[in-house]
C-alpha cells in the first residue's frame, strides 16, 4: 500500500464497510463502526521499535544497570555502515550473524561518540570510569539494536528473542540478547560485553554461551 496517512488507509480499507447499512440481526451501526476502526488501527500501526526509531531515534543505556538512558539519532558515519551492512541480503544464516555481530558494534560505536561511552572497557572491570556498561546495559543495547535491526526488515534469517540470563553461581549472573535462527529456531547469544566499545559482538550457540564458553 502506498505510504499514505493512517486515517487514510483507514478511509480507503474500512469505506465501503462503515458505509454499508447494518445486517439484520447485527451489531449496532455505531457498535459495528467502532470494533472494524479499532481492529484497523491495530493491524496498521506500526511495531513499537519501529515507531520508537522513526519518531525518536533509539533509546540506549549510558552506565551501570541501565539506571539512565539517552536517545541517538539514526544518522553517521557508523549509521550509514550499519544500512550498507544490510543493503544486500546475505547467503545464509551464518553470514548474516557475522554481519550482526559488525552492525552491534557499529551502532555502540556511535551511540559511544554521543553518550559518552566510548570509553567502555569489555568485561566489568569496575574501573568506575564514566561511560562503562555492565551486562545488563550492554544485553538491553544489543537487544534494541537487534529489534531495530529487524524492524528495518533487515534479518532475513533470524528473528530476534528474549534476553536470558545466566547464573551458575550467585553472585556470577550474566545477560545477553538471542537471535532465533529461522527456520528451526537454534538460538544464538548475541554478547557485546566481552569486548571494548565498537568491537563486534561476540556471536556463539546459546547452550554454549550457557556453559560459559566465553571468548579469551
Amino acid at each position: 500500500m502506498p505510504s499514505w496517512p493512517l486515517e487514510t488507509r483507514v478511509t480507503v480499507i474500512l469505506g465501503p464497510v462503515l458505509s454499508a447499512p447494518p445486517a439484520k440481526g447485527g451489531l449496532k451501526p455505531v457498535k459495528l463502526r467502532y470494533c472494524l476502526l479499532l481492529l484497523t488501527l491495530m493491524a496498521l500501526a506500526p511495531p513499537l521499535h519501529a515507531a520508537t526509531e522513526a519518531e525518536d531515534g533509539l533509546r540506549v543505556c549510558v552506565n551501570y544497570g541501565c539506571k539512565a538512558k539517552r536517545n541517538i539519532p539514526l544518522q553517521g558515519d557508523e549509521w550509514k555502515q550499519v544500512e550498507a551492512l544490510f543493503s544486500q541480503s546475505p547467503s545464509d544464516a551464518a553470514e548474516e550473524r557475522r554481519r550482526i555481530g559488525l552492525a552491534v558494534g557499529l551502532m555502540e560505536r556511535h551511540a559511544g561518540g554521543i553518550t559518552g561511552t566510548s570509553a567502555d572497557r569489555g568485561r566489568n572491570n569496575a574501573t568506575g570510569t564514566k561511560g562503562q556498561l555492565d551486562c545488563i546495559a550492554e544485553s538491553t543495547n544489543s537487544d534494541r539494536y537487534l529489534h531495530l535491526f529487524e524492524a528495518k526488515g533487515w534479518l532475513k534469517w533470524h528473528a530476534v528473542g528474549e534476553r536470558v540470563k545466566r547464573s551458575p553461581w550467585i553472585f556470577d549472573v550474566h545477560w545477553t540478547a538471542v537471535i532465533e535462527e529461522r527456520p528451526g529456531g537454534k538460538r544464538y547469544a548475541v554478547d557485546s560485553w566481552f569486548f571494548d566499545n565498537g568491537h563486534p559482538a561476540h556471536i556463539q550457540p546459546l547452550e554454549d554461551w550457557f556453559r560459559k564458553l566465553d571468548p579469551p
